[in-house]
């Protein structure tokens, strides 16, 4: 199995800095035309099966890539980008400011730290993800191409699942609007391929 993960395309939170989390926030125009960039490097490529992220920002950009294929996209919870509660909606400055204990506690180590009140239990979407991976395992042989499309936060978790990698260290790993990584298994064992790829887009990479 191969998987070709990919993060959604830009919404205007992500230009004007605000905690997106598990609210619905839309493409916007350039966002459209991201995800029409990334379907593009999708063109030669065959896909087998298509999961998205119930939010409107990842389903369109998956609705994109798999236009003209008869391909149905299913909706994956497992997907949906982490909720971050009452901290939803906030500037990243807000957040420096008024939250910044707690705030760069959970970006830093999020397993042990706990998300702000109405946010996600991070240990609970780390054990939905890992389910969520067994499955597509064993639904999905050698070769077979398979889409997700999903967000920031979102890949790092799955990056730590495949990893076995405690989810700290994903931090590390930017994924821009768009972005494609790779991961391809091989009798049961993941080799990371590409990550992060933005090259589709003109400016190279996604804006937060």
């Amino acid at each position: 199995m191969n998987l070709y993960i990919v993060r959604h395309g830009q919404t205007e939170w992500n230009i004007i800095g605000r905690m997106q989390g598990s609210s619905d926030i839309p493409l916007n125009q350039v966002g459209r035309q991201q995800a029409e960039n990334v379907a593009r490097r999708f063109q030669s490529i065959p896909l087998h099966a298509a999961y998205a992220s119930p939010l409107s920002r990842a389903y369109d950009t998956a609705e994109a890539i798999v236009r003209g294929r008869s391909l149905f996209i299913e909706k994956e919870p497992a997907l949906i980008e982490v909720g971050f509660g009452v901290w939803e909606g906030k500037s990243f400055e807000e957040m420096d400011s008024v939250y910044a204990e707690p705030f760069h506690a959970f970006m830093n180590d999020p397993e042990h730290f706990p998300a702000p009140q109405g946010g996600d239990d991070m240990q609970k979407r780390l054990v939905d993800m890992r389910a969520f991976l067994q499955r597509l395992l064993q639904q999905y042989t050698q070769g077979e191409n398979v889409l997700l499309v999903t967000h920031g936060f979102a890949i790092r978790i799955l990056l730590s699942v495949i990893m076995d990698a405690p989810l700290k260290y994903m931090s590390a790993f930017f994924m821009g609007n768009t972005s494609i990584s790779i991961i391809r298994y091989e009798h049961g064992r993941p080799r990371i391929e590409l990550l992060g790829d933005c090259s589709h887009n003109p400016e190279g990479i996604g804006v937060g």
